[in-house]
Protein backbone atom coordinates (compact mmCIF):
# COMPACT_ATOMS: atom_id res chain seq x y z
CA UNK A 1 0.00 0.00 0.00
CA UNK A 2 1.28 3.62 -1.06
CA UNK A 3 0.35 7.21 -0.29
CA UNK A 4 2.01 10.35 -0.65
CA UNK A 5 3.52 10.05 3.20
CA UNK A 6 3.85 6.95 3.96
CA UNK A 7 4.92 3.41 1.96
CA UNK A 8 3.67 -0.27 3.59
CA UNK A 9 5.07 -3.35 3.09
CA UNK A 10 4.60 -7.03 4.42
CA UNK A 11 7.80 -7.84 6.44
CA UNK A 12 10.34 -10.02 4.36
CA UNK A 13 10.60 -12.27 7.52
CA UNK A 14 7.76 -12.09 9.33
CA UNK A 15 7.26 -12.50 13.21
CA UNK A 16 3.45 -12.76 13.16
CA UNK A 17 0.98 -14.14 10.85
CA UNK A 18 0.38 -10.70 9.75
CA UNK A 19 3.57 -7.96 9.51
CA UNK A 20 3.52 -5.25 7.46
CA UNK A 21 6.42 -2.12 7.89
CA UNK A 22 5.45 0.96 7.56
CA UNK A 23 8.12 3.26 6.10
CA UNK A 24 7.77 7.17 6.07
CA UNK A 25 8.63 8.85 2.85
CA UNK A 26 10.78 11.45 4.22
CA UNK A 27 14.12 11.24 5.34
CA UNK A 28 13.67 10.78 9.57
CA UNK A 29 16.38 8.55 11.64
CA UNK A 30 14.61 7.58 14.38
CA UNK A 31 11.51 8.62 16.75
CA UNK A 32 13.70 10.93 18.68
CA UNK A 33 14.60 12.85 15.96
CA UNK A 34 11.33 14.64 14.87
CA UNK A 35 10.51 17.39 13.79
CA UNK A 36 7.72 20.10 12.65
CA UNK A 37 8.15 18.79 8.90
CA UNK A 38 8.16 15.00 10.14
CA UNK A 39 4.81 15.00 11.40
CA UNK A 40 2.78 15.23 8.26
CA UNK A 41 4.37 11.72 7.30
CA UNK A 42 4.22 9.82 10.57
CA UNK A 43 0.43 10.97 10.81
CA UNK A 44 0.03 9.69 7.29
CA UNK A 45 1.81 6.34 8.64
CA UNK A 46 -0.55 5.87 11.52
CA UNK A 47 -3.22 6.80 8.46
CA UNK A 48 -2.25 3.85 6.80
CA UNK A 49 -2.20 1.45 9.66
CA UNK A 50 -6.08 2.48 10.25
CA UNK A 51 -6.75 1.07 6.35
CA UNK A 52 -4.82 -1.88 7.18
CA UNK A 53 -6.07 -2.65 9.93
CA UNK A 54 -9.66 -1.90 8.38
CA UNK A 55 -8.98 -3.79 5.21
CA UNK A 56 -7.44 -7.13 7.03
CA UNK A 57 -10.12 -6.47 9.73
CA UNK A 58 -7.92 -7.44 12.45
CA UNK A 59 -8.99 -6.67 16.21
CA UNK A 60 -5.92 -7.44 18.11
CA UNK A 61 -2.60 -5.85 16.44
CA UNK A 62 0.19 -4.03 17.90
CA UNK A 63 1.81 -1.18 16.39
CA UNK A 64 5.28 -0.20 17.67
CA UNK A 65 9.00 1.33 16.44
CA UNK A 66 12.14 0.39 17.31
CA UNK A 67 15.29 2.90 19.07
CA UNK A 68 18.53 3.46 17.37
CA UNK A 69 20.04 0.43 19.13
CA UNK A 70 17.62 -1.85 18.08
CA UNK A 71 16.82 -1.17 14.49
CA UNK A 72 18.18 -2.89 11.21
CA UNK A 73 18.10 0.06 9.30
CA UNK A 74 18.68 3.54 10.40
CA UNK A 75 15.21 5.05 8.99
CA UNK A 76 12.21 5.34 11.14
CA UNK A 77 9.86 3.00 10.50
CA UNK A 78 6.87 1.04 12.08
CA UNK A 79 5.73 -2.41 12.35
CA UNK A 80 1.82 -3.41 12.56
CA UNK A 81 1.88 -7.15 13.42
CA UNK A 82 -1.25 -9.59 14.54
CA UNK A 83 -2.39 -12.93 14.86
Amino acid sequence: MESTTCLAIRHPIPQARIHYVLFPKHDIKNIASLGPDDIPYVVGCFAMVRELVQRDKLEKYVVFTNGPGMQEIAYLHFHLTAQ
